[in-house]
């Protein structure tokens, strides 16, 4: 299996600015556990995912850009390299 055959092709991106509570309405009704953040001219700076959601709100944190992680920090894989690569990577 390849890592493409396992890829959400359906991002929903969102600001480092916007609300931290605002990021968990959208994620949760587009049933999204991570998101990219991206600027305005769309290139990626960042990755949060619903656990830093969680974590920020209980933390009483309020923007994105108090909890999401960055680029620096995203992994990649190649969507024609084998799935068990892109687990092995993460772990």
């Amino acid at each position: 299996m390849k890592v493409k055959e396992l890829m959400d092709k359906e991002f929903v991106y969102v600001s480092q600015d916007q609300s931290i509570e605002e990021v968990a309405t959208i994620m949760e009704n587009r049933k999204k556990f991570t998101t990219p953040v991206v600027d305005d001219d769309m290139r990626l700076i960042g990755w949060v995912t619903s656990f830093n959601v969680t974590k920020g709100l209980r933390e009483g944190k309020e923007k994105v850009s108090q909890i999401m992680h960055s680029k620096d920090n995203i992994v990649h894989v190649h969507e024609n390299n084998p799935a068990r690569m892109a687990v092995l990577e993460i772990s």
